[in-house]
Order: structure tokens, then sequence, then C-alpha cells
């Protein structure tokens, strides 16, 4: 995999000595409600940045993980790692 897609990021996660996966199942985060979801905007260019933090309305977790998701929230280099892996992708099978 690695060797296939140098250009995108993995890596291999070896836990420490001594851990053991969780006894419980994970809880159901469904129900879940985030009481102040912050949303950080990030503004400037050439190494001058400057970050504005806003606190949301109350919203479940499912909302907040759907906008975190969502291609508008990701980042310009994201985006462009994501439309090229699915061209490349169609290239191969098209």
């Amino acid at each position: 995999v690695f060797t296939k897609n140098p250009d995108l990021p993995m890596f291999k996660v070896t836990p420490p000595a001594g851990w053991r996966p969780r006894r419980r199942q994970f809880p159901d985060l469904h129900n879940v409600k985030i009481n102040t979801p912050i949303r950080q905007h990030v503004f400037g260019s050439k190494g001058a940045y400057r970050c504005i933090l806003v606190e949301q309305k109350e919203m479940s977790v499912d909302k907040f993980k759907h906008q975190a998701a969502a291609e508008a929230g990701a980042t310009p280099a994201l985006n462009k790692r994501v439309k090229e892996a699915k061209e490349s992708e169609a290239k191969r099978h098209g």
C-alpha cells in the first residue's frame, strides 16, 4: 500500500508494550450532545495567520461529525489529494 500511494499520508501504529484492547464496547454517541461546539476560521498567507474561534449552538455528535467530514470543511490540500486519488482510480478502472 505504501509503495503504490507514496503521496497519501499513511503510517503504521504499533501499540506500546502492555497495551490491551478495551474490554467493553465503546459507548453509543448518537444521543450525546456537544454543549458548545467550536468552529475554527483561519485566515492569512506567507507565514502570517489569524485564527478565530466561533462558538456554535448545541448539536449532536452525529451532526458535528457530518459537518467536520464535509468537503467544504476540509483543507484545500486534502481536497486536492482526494480529487487526484479519485481521478487516478477512475483512470485505472476506466
